[in-house]
């Protein structure tokens, strides 16, 4: 990505310095710390996944599905979207093939 920065402002400005100078520039502006993950509260999950509340705690009290609990005590859960789509496609299943036909 670096290089083919370099090479635009080259073009831009038909100088090798100012474009190094520049591409220097762009890295370094562009290097902001990343926003938090978002996470998903059980009830944003089960609508999500069009499922009742409960069976998402439940499917995260068993291990089926990944989420971290926040707080004290038993604390709040929340979910990564790539853990619900992780578990959506683990819990996919097959259509099943007939004998006879």
């Amino acid at each position: 990505m670096i290089e083919q920065t370099y090479q635009r402002f080259v073009k831009l400005t038909g100088d090798a310095t100012a474009a190094a100078l520049l591409t220097l520039a762009a890295a370094i502006s562009s290097n902001k710390p990343e926003a938090a993950p978002e996470q998903l509260s059980v009830t944003q999950a089960a609508k999500r996944l069009g499922l009742p509340r409960r069976t998402v705690n439940d499917l995260c009290n068993s291990g089926k599905l990944q989420h971290h609990r926040h707080g004290k005590g038993r604390g709040t859960i929340r979910i990564a979207p790539a853990d619900l789509d992780a578990y959506l496609a683990d819990a996919q299943v097959e259509p099943m093939k007939l004998k006879y036909f």
